[in-house]
């Protein structure tokens, strides 16, 4: 499928992208290996349950980090060098972590995975969107399908081992093993030219309005799914909805939802333009969001909130930042300062969410229905600023941003 729908230009630009879907595919796989594993780690430090939910932070954390250090890297080494640099790194520090004494040695090792972790997400966008430039939107939405593959993976993984005697070892291992592929194929394969070393990128200033614009974008993008991903399990409980394992049934629909999600909107990727996706995926969102509000007690409401936002919000980030490319010169300093935006947003708006939640399962879904339309705003804003833009300049460089 991936084959008829994604055009390749050369075998070097089919060699370079596979890279990065790997290198997601890993990321997706570590990422997801954490929560499954918190009960191993727990036992292994001694520690209860509140004390080793800490690593999510120190991870989040390391995140953010990551993404400003190896942004500004991109756009000085070469991108395949640093990505071996950081599957040799990341290897080492998973197989580590099942065999960590205590809390202490954990957060520090967990924050080094999430430095990483930034790493390899920066460095995988930046680097594909210089390698299609303003084709790469059906290119990011595949991406972030190996993303959902490799978070698929590993709760596999740790289920298959978790009745085993050091099942965490091995769960862990198994893990790192993932990184070798990933360092044979970045040293197999060139690295694309480093655009801000090119002559059109030191010519063109950075649009400071629309730059604010897309970093706030991502930090209600990120914000709003890592807290309705987090926190739907208690809203579902909360609400008389379900018991903890009808909660856990909408938890994991919600995550296939999104993983299908992103499968289907490659070929419509093709089809239409991101400004009508993301214009659709918000008011997706906001409509399924709203249903609880509407119907609140309903459990079909609810089965079709979940089903509605994982499909409208799956592709909402890379869409958007196809868009991005198109009308912001991306390099790897930009981009990292977009990452850690959107880091940002993954720490304060579920946090703000727990907050609330605490007053009433109803903040859940007005928290996220706020996010999702002050998000419409601030697109649609974009979209204002950009016509004005044209009918003041009608250069060639302002009609070629977006289609």
């Amino acid at each position: 499928m991936f084959k008829r729908i994604l055009m390749f230009e050369s075998v070097t630009s089919k060699r370079q992208t596979f890279v990065y879907f790997y290198a997601y595919f890993v990321l997706g796989a570590i990422i997801s290996s954490l929560g499954p594993t918190l009960h191993y780690l727990s036992t292994q430090a001694q520690v209860g349950v509140s004390q080793i939910g800490l690593l999510f932070s120190a991870r989040s954390f390391g995140y953010l980090i990551g993404s400003l250090l190896f942004g500004r890297l991109y756009d000085r080494v070469s991108g395949h060098r640093i990505l071996m640099f950081i599957f040799i790194a990341s290897a080492l520090i998973t197989v580590s972590i099942p065999w960590l004494p205590s809390l202490g040695f954990m957060l520090v090792f967990i924050f080094f995975t999430g430095v990483m972790l930034g790493g390899v997400d920066v460095g995988s966008n930046t680097l594909l969107a210089w390698v299609h430039g303003h084709k790469s939107g059906p290119f990011l939405t595949a991406m972030f399908f190996f993303a959902g593959l490799g978070s698929v993976f590993s709760p596999l993984i740790v289920s298959f081992f978790d009745r085993v005697p050091y099942g965490g070892v091995f769960s862990y291992l198994i893990i790192g093993l993932l990184l070798i592929p990933g360092i044979i194929l970045a040293w197999r394969s060139p690295s694309p030219n480093i655009r801000s070393r090119t002559v059109e990128e030191s010519a063109a200033p950075l649009p400071i309005f629309s730059f604010v614009a897309f970093a706030i974008l991502f930090l209600l993008y990120v914000g709003a799914e890592v807290s309705f991903g987090g926190w739907i399990h208690t809203f579902i409980t909360s609400s008389a909805l379900g018991d903890m394992r009808t909660a856990s049934l909408f938890n994991t629909a919600f995550w296939v939802a999104i993983t299908v999600g992103r499968l289907l909107m490659i070929p419509l990727a093709i089809k239409f333009t991101p400004r009508r996706l993301v214009l659709a995926c918000l008011l997706g969102a906001i409509g399924s969001i709203s249903l609880v509000l509407i119907f609140p007690g309903s459990i079909t409401a609810a089965w079709i909130m979940i089903l509605g936002v994982g499909l409208s919000i799956a592709s909402l980030f890379p869409i958007t930042f196809a868009i991005t490319e198109r009308m912001i010169q991306i390099t790897g300093t930009r981009n990292g300062i977009l990452w850690a935006v959107g880091s940002a947003g993954g720490i304060i708006l579920p946090w703000f969410v727990g907050m609330e939640i605490s007053n009433g399962a109803n903040a859940f879904p007005k928290v996220l229905l706020l996010s999702w339309g002050f998000a419409l705003l601030v697109f649609l804003a974009i979209l204002t600023y950009r016509r004005l833009s044209k009918s003041i300049v009608s250069s060639e460089d302002h009609i070629q941003y977006l289609p």
